[in-house]
């Protein structure tokens, strides 16, 4: 009701175009990079274990995520965060200096104005990459179990696997039904 009465329905969406941007950025990470870079590195050094090619990629994918996702984090954060501005113990806090900020670019100015701007959008980055390359390596630990229990039931001839296959499996990996039925047809 607070967020309604002071900013109209405008208030519920703020910051909304810094969330898109982070977020797919992030997701690009760990759905196309993660697993293109596992590949790449499995085919340059196939002595290497799924395990390792997976968390390595996780490290390398989710690092770059991160890197180029942050800023934009902080500024949704800034933009979110400054609704409701609040004072700490000396003075106005960090969130309240942007409570004037209409949007994400006048937020990028009044960062600017209070001093160099790369290490106000890169605030927090260490305990962020680290928690990016946690999800990227989970991330990639579910899509590739998934992809495996989705080809075990493409290979089985039960109208329950297939079922399976074709409506869950899919949405929840973002591995294609047409795929698994190609595996399934291929055996």
């Amino acid at each position: 009701r607070r967020v309604f009465s002071m900013y109209g329905f405008r208030g519920f969406f703020r910051g909304l175009s810094m969330t898109a941007m982070r977020e797919g950025i992030f997701c690009s990470s760990y759905i196309a990079l993660a697993p293109t870079l596992k590949t790449r590195l499995r085919a340059r050094r196939p002595e290497m274990s799924d395990g390792t090619a997976v968390a390595a990629s996780a490290i390398l994918a989710g690092s770059f995520g991160a890197a180029l996702s942050h800023p934009f984090d902080t500024m949704k954060t800034c933009l979110q965060g400054s609704l409701f501005p609040a004072q700490d113990a000396g003075g106005v806090s960090a969130a309240a200096r942007f409570h004037r900020a209409t949007g994400p670019w006048s937020a990028l100015l009044d960062m600017r104005q209070q001093g160099p701007l790369r290490p106000q959008v890169f605030r927090g980055f260490t305990p962020r990459v680290f928690r990016i390359v946690c999800c990227t390596y989970i991330y990639s630990t579910m899509t590739e179990t998934f992809e495996n229990l989705c080809h075990e039931w493409a290979r089985s001839e039960t109208s329950f696997g297939l079922g399976i296959v074709s409506g869950i499996v899919p949405i929840v990996v973002g591995t294609s039904a047409v795929h698994c039925e190609e595996q399934r047809v291929r055996r």
